[in-house]
């Protein structure tokens, strides 16, 4: 795919390996927005840096660790976003920090990473590795850097992946998502929509034939298919007849 995303970079540090009653700290910070890498060994010297960019800058999981410790410097007077107890977004000078882990809810191992031992981050001993250091942290910075550069080409620049998604809908359907005035479909519908918990409450041998019937990823299975969509619906107990047209919830009791 050809990546179309500009105005934007990515930001990672690399700290004190984590040992019970140690708070960690920075020793090495990575800034990369599609071209250039620069390594900063001073949290001051990264916000001397990016103060001056105005862009949007991205770190993943920022808003529950790279970016506590950055607070010092947003800037004054100026509100950060806080979703579900992230700091999603804030400003410093005149760059604006995001977290990426809005959009791409998953760990950056989970599509791409290096490896290294992290006893080398040891402060009696990284001045002797600091080289292969560097080298982890700007591979992190750049597939970071492309996974958040494939979303935004494929769904914008959206704060949340819900945002995006909304856009996205709207874009394909060329049609807004429709909105009700209050609550009432919201509420009606929602019991329907939770995962199940499976639970054995006995085990033995079972001494007469039996089945067992399972879907594999049953989530991302349901997920392929239509759902339901708009306000309209009608309610009762009566059979419904089966139409591909149609989407039901059913109570069932079994």
């Amino acid at each position: 795919m050809t990546k179309k995303s500009t105005n934007f970079a990515v930001i990672d540090s690399e700290t004190d390996p984590f040992i019970f009653g140690r708070i960690p700290k920075p020793f090495i910070w990575g800034y990369y927005d599609g071209s250039i890498f620069k390594s900063f060994s001073d949290t001051k010297k990264l916000v001397e840096f990016i103060s001056e960019q105005k862009i949007t800058i991205y770190a993943h999981n920022g808003g529950k660790f790279d970016y506590m410790f950055l607070l010092d410097y947003i800037n004054a007077y100026e509100r950060p976003t806080i979703i579900n107890g992230r700091l999603s977004k804030m400003r410093i000078g005149k760059c604006t920090l995001v977290d990426s882990y809005n959009i791409l809810p998953i760990a950056l191992a989970n599509y791409q990473k290096d490896e290294i031992d992290y006893a080398l981050f040891e402060e009696s001993v990284r001045d002797n590795h600091m080289n292969e250091i560097t080298d982890y942290l700007r591979s992190d910075c750049i597939y970071l850097y492309d996974i958040v550069c494939t979303y935004r080409d494929e769904y914008g620049a959206d704060l949340t992946q819900a945002g995006g998604a909304i856009k996205t809908f709207q874009k394909m359907r060329n049609e807004k998502v429709p909105r009700h005035q209050d609550k009432s479909i919201f509420e009606l519908f929602k019991p329907f929509y939770y995962g199940g918990r499976v639970q054995c409450f006995a085990r033995g041998i079972i001494e007469r034939p039996f089945s067992v019937y399972d879907i594999n990823s049953a989530y991302p299975f349901a997920m392929t298919y239509r759902h339901p969509y708009g306000l309209g619906y009608i309610y009762g107990d009566r059979e419904i007849p089966f139409s591909y047209d149609k989407r039901v919830f059913l109570n069932l009791d079994a």
